[in-house]
């Protein structure tokens, strides 16, 4: 209740959004918070008021986070096929313009799209390919990349580069103090990765 509370307070019914503009990270942190809580009502109302903004400042990052978050509210409702449309048009916007260090955010969010759709081994190749930026290696960016990545290559039967992934994701999620599996799903899949005598 704490949470939903602050969030609601933060967000001002979209006056946030409209005062600080949809590429301010308190929005990010916000309609993330909806999300956690399940109130993904509220959550697609915010991410209207970003799209909103988006548009009517110019802003690509607005719209792209815009994406990610329509992504992550499509995958957590369990409607992948929009999910799948609103992660694929998110990914091709990062890349045209440059923004790779939404990428991880956007595997991360998307990963039931990976794992449980059809017909997306193109983007599954562009997880596998991907390779940190330096300013990312050590934040959560890193993380939710290991993480989605070693749950792919779990599923595929490569398990000893699934556990050297989630060993990784694991290793940066403690650094840094995250302990949500949320947001990085790392504890479960290594356990499953790794052959019985070392699940301990």
């Amino acid at each position: 209740k704490e949470v939903l509370r602050l969030a609601e307070r933060g967000l001002d019914n979209g006056s946030f959004v409209r005062d600080e503009g949809s590429e301010s990270p308190p929005v990010a942190q916000g309609v993330t918070a909806y999300v956690l809580l399940d109130q993904l009502e509220a959550a697609e109302r915010a991410a209207g008021e970003v799209f909103v903004d988006a548009q009517t400042r110019g802003s690509v990052v607005g719209y792209m986070y815009g994406s990610l978050f329509q992504t992550c509210i499509d995958a957590q409702r369990g409607d992948l096929n929009h999910a799948e449309a609103q992660f694929r048009s998110c990914a091709d916007l990062c890349i045209e313009h440059g923004l790779i260090f939404g990428l991880p955010s956007l595997f991360h969010f998307g990963a039931n799209i990976l794992l449980e759709r059809t017909q997306v081994d193109d983007v599954v190749q562009m997880v596998d390919a991907f390779a940190i930026p330096p300013s990312l290696s050590t934040n959560a960016s890193a993380a939710f990349l290991y993480s989605v990545r070693g749950r792919l290559r779990s599923v595929r039967g490569e398990k000893v580069q699934a556990v050297d992934d989630l060993r990784a994701a694991g290793e940066i999620a403690n650094a840094i103090g995250i302990t949500n599996p949320f947001f990085t799903l790392w504890r479960s899949p290594l356990a499953l990765a790794l052959p019985p005598e070392q699940r301990d």
